[in-house]
């Protein structure tokens, strides 16, 4: 038995159950940050769909399967999934290459290839990451103006001056009085 112990006065008091996204916060923790892994609204194209035509999401999307026409991720991030084969022109904010790509490329703000993403095609983004063992044949087109802007940081009010500081450049004065 403890010598100190106190009992819990909210004991009583109905705990909330745990979300379906904390649950899996538990069961797969982050180990590090990356766009592609977020536990935000996603859809995913499985390995076996095979889409012709146009692809259009308003949410981050994965595809691990194979499509054929153009997709478009407004304002979210596309992820190309290992297996997965693009033969499409690509536009969305964020893009992740890990499979094959084969068509143009336009991210508003970020693309990158990861080691052993292909991307065969023009690409246009403010910045671009290749990881090694990946590929990119064709141009590209990099224009930092283009990319968005940061989040506007809060400014630290500016502090007073001490009317007892000692000023920095001037030497230590000395007054003689006289008597």
């Amino acid at each position: 038995m403890a010598m100190f112990t106190k009992p819990d006065k909210f004991n009583d008091v109905a705990k909330p159950a745990t979300s379906h996204d904390d649950a899996l916060r538990e069961q797969f923790p982050r180990t590090q940050p990356h766009p592609a892994r977020s536990f935000t609204q996603r859809a995913t194209v499985g390995k076996t769909v095979v889409i012709e035509g146009s692809v259009a999401a308003n949410e981050d999307l994965e595809i691990l399967g194979r499509v054929k026409g153009h997709v478009a991720v407004a304002g979210h991030t596309l992820t190309v999934g290992e297996g997965a084969v693009i033969e499409a022109d690509i536009h969305a904010s964020d893009v992740v290459v890990v499979g094959e790509v084969h068509g143009p490329i336009e991210a508003e703000a970020r693309l990158e290839i990861a080691a052993g993403g292909v991307v065969i095609g023009d690409v246009k983004a403010p910045s671009l990451v290749i990881s090694d063992g990946a590929t990119l044949k064709g141009s590209v087109e990099m224009d930092a103006s283009r990319r968005p802007a940061p989040a506007a940081k809060k400014k630290k009010p500016e502090a007073k001056a001490s009317p007892f500081k000692v000023a920095a450049d001037k030497g230590p004065e000395t007054e003689v009085a006289a008597s």
